[in-house]
């Protein structure tokens, strides 16, 4: 089970980095633009 949540919390913090990266992408490409 606490392998689980381990397993969990690192899943949410790749998707959320992803997310991150994505956006700051984005903005310096609107940016250059």
């Amino acid at each position: 089970m606490k392998a689980h949540v381990e397993y969990f919390m690192v899943s949410s913090m790749f998707l959320f980095a992803t997310l991150t990266c994505l956006q700051v992408t984005i903005v310096v490409v609107l940016d250059i633009s």
